[in-house]
């Protein structure tokens, strides 16, 4: 089974844009309200965790994570069950801010896993969308959205401290995804098979009765976009913080 994932800048697969829409920076303010961390802490967990809920799932002065706004993606999937080339354009995502850092595990000062729950995401933008899908033809442009809800996303990582220009930074090395759970999912696209609004109504319903199979079948695709792409927008946050405002025994 082959997949294969363009990714323009920070264009992303729409079913793991819920997961990675990291603000992009941090002002001084902002920096400034980070209560550090203390690695060699068997009890750090509860300060990891709230340090990384306002650093990673809550946006800035200048930064917002609720609506998030990306210009344009482009998906494209080929395996034996699907099929599909799409454009996304004009999307917005809705619910981020509401996302919870439920606990952090760190090993040997450098090892992180990340326990993150996300209520509900609303996405909705314009596409253009060629392929195969569940047996379906799809040549179709117009309106979607997508509805995610009840969210379990886990991230293991490697995070080391680099010196640049005299200063220690953090640098994500390593990342890597496990959508745990999810509730549920429901779609809605529109045009899927032009004027005809019978047979795009069946479609969504068809993609809606059976969203765990599509789930299932885009898995590996979902969390290698989640893997890059976070892994990307960490490291611009890490980049422009020293480490002595995250972790006081950074080394």
């Amino acid at each position: 089974m082959a997949f294969t994932l363009k990714i323009q800048k920070t264009a992303i697969l729409v079913l793991a844009l819920f997961v990675i829409s990291i603000p992009k920076g941090h002002s001084e303010d902002s920096v400034s309200q980070l209560t550090p961390c203390k690695l060699n802490d068997p009890n750090n967990g509860p300060c990891l965790r709230d340090l990384l809920q306002h650093l990673l799932l809550r946006g800035t002065t200048t930064h917002s994570i609720d609506p998030y706004k990306l210009k344009k993606a482009r998906v494209t999937v080929d395996n034996p069950n699907i099929r599909l080339n799409m454009n996304l354009t004009q999307v917005v995502i809705r619910g981020l801010s509401q996302s919870q850092m439920k606990d952090v595990i760190v090993t040997d000062g450098d090892h992180f896993v990340l326990n993150v729950n996300i209520p509900k995401v609303h996405i909705a933008g314009n596409y253009v969308m060629d392929g195969r899908v569940l047996l379906l033809n799809l040549a179709g442009k117009g309106e979607f959205s997508v509805d995610f809800s009840d969210i379990d996303v886990r991230f293991t990582l490697v995070a080391k401290a680099v010196e640049r220009e005299g200063e220690r930074y953090f640098n994500v090395e390593t990342l890597k995804s496990h959508i745990k759970h999810l509730g549920n999912m429901h779609v809605a696209f529109a045009n899927l098979f032009g004027s005809n609004q019978a047979l795009t109504d069946s479609a969504n319903d068809l993609f809606n009765q059976n969203w765990r199979e599509l789930v299932e079948v885009l898995r590996p695709v979902i969390e290698e976009s989640m893997d890059t792409s976070i892994r990307t927008q960490a490291n611009k946050i890490f980049s422009n913080i020293p480490a002595r405002s995250i972790i006081l025994d950074a080394e």
